[in-house]
């Protein structure tokens, strides 16, 4: 296909020192020295970044809950829940998401490595639900968090005592939510409508970057259940509608599955699903990635993004048909996504696929038209580092 290529002057300010400072040990995340965490992906027009972020990635990772509590044998109370559950390597991101919200606690569960935003209180309820009647959810999320909201409204807004009846009205709502649900019409006249920052919120959570070993296909995917269908499509308008492409660009990559949308057929007890897939390598290069590096990631998800960054760059170059080459290739990849985890042990550990200073220094080398064009890349830092002052509250 012709699809047109950017200035690359204008993408990455320098893809080696980049690199080194999103993977360098000694940072923690996200920095930019001076920022606090709001400012970094606020900016001075208030929350209109992290909010859409934050939606997005609730979209992607949270979960809304009606506990009813029990005393002496009968129901005595309702207890309302919002949680995101992460991996215990995602500690600092969950602080970082109280710190922003300033409502919320953190904790950690050091039995099953995981950690946990749980916002539990009525007077943080009320605040999150402001946030997310303004900031509207795209997916199917939606539907519990509107059967969600009319539970908690009629439990903490009743004049009287918790009768039978709204008892029995809790519990119904409750059997409908989440795994539960059977019922997934959206509300009439709805529509998504996508915005850059809620992207990047869903990818932080729900996208991989990856590259196909035997192939050295690189690979962005978005991956729901089959109920989601619709969110991944309108996804994909947003993406054709937003990246300026030519009109025969556009016209091919409306009649082709270079931006794919693929069903997966249930296996087992799993449930049917739906994943976009985008997985030219002229297309991530001169658009997806621009667009991505465009915004700051600011949860582990960047560590992955820098390394996709690198390997694209050497795939686009066209200059991996050495085994030198794509054995570099191949190091970086393996430690991509789940081998990058502290407890991850299926075999060698991400920090030992990390590339030395030569290696990358090789790979460099062989991207795009030389050492001249990596040097002079530029654009805004894709993964900011917070210092560890300013989000280690406890």
């Amino acid at each position: 296909m012709t699809i047109k290529r950017v200035n690359r002057n204008i993408f990455l300010r320098s893809l080696h020192s980049y690199v080194k400072q999103v993977k360098s040990a000694a940072l923690s995340f996200w920095s930019v020295a001076s920022l606090s965490p709001s400012q970094i992906i606020s900016g001075n027009g208030g929350n209109n970044k992290f909010y859409p972020w934050f939606l997005g990635f609730s979209e992607a990772e949270s979960c809304f809950k009606i506990k009813p509590k029990n005393r002496n044998g009968k129901l005595h109370s309702f207890y309302f829940e919002f949680e995101i559950h992460l991996h215990i390597d995602d500690l600092k991101l969950l602080k970082f998401i109280r710190d922003t919200l300033s409502i919320g606690n953190v904790y950690t569960r050091e039995k099953s490595n995981s950690c946990s935003f749980i916002i539990g209180n009525e007077d943080g309820l009320r605040a999150l639900i402001k946030i997310f009647d303004s900031y509207n959810f795209k997916g199917i999320i939606l539907l519990d968090y509107l059967d969600f909201k009319k539970a908690f409204l009629c439990y903490f807004n009743r004049t009287g005592t918790l009768d039978e009846s709204l008892k029995n009205y809790l519990l119904k709502i409750k059997q409908g939510m989440n795994k539960s649900r059977t019922e997934f019409s959206m509300p009439k006249n709805h529509k998504p409508e996508i915005t850059k920052y809620w992207l990047l919120g869903l990818i932080e959570g729900e996208g991989s970057f990856s590259i196909a070993k035997a192939k050295l296909r690189p690979n962005l995917q978005l991956l729901f259940t089959a109920n989601q269908k619709s969110l991944l499509m309108a996804i994909k308008e947003y993406l054709l509608s937003s990246l300026n492409f030519d009109k025969f660009s556009l016209w091919k990559l409306k009649n082709s599955s270079l931006i794919g949308i693929y069903d997966i057929k249930a296996k087992g007890n799993s449930k049917p699903t739906v994943c976009l897939e985008i997985r030219s390598v002229h297309l991530l290069w001169n658009y997806i990635i621009p667009f991505l590096n465009s915004m700051p990631f600011i949860s582990k998800k960047g560590y992955d993004f820098a390394d996709f960054v690198t390997i694209c760059s050497v795939l686009y170059s066209g200059r991996y048909n050495n085994e030198k080459i794509k054995g570099l290739i191949l190091k970086l990849a393996s430690g991509m996504n789940d081998s990058r985890l502290s407890t991850y042990k299926g075999g060698s550990s991400a920090v030992n696929n990390d590339l030395t200073t030569d290696e990358f220094a090789l790979l460099k080398d062989n991207s795009l038209s030389g050492v001249g064009d990596i040097d002079n890349l530029s654009s805004n830092v894709v993964y900011v580092i917070i210092n560890t002052q300013a989000t280690n509250k406890e």
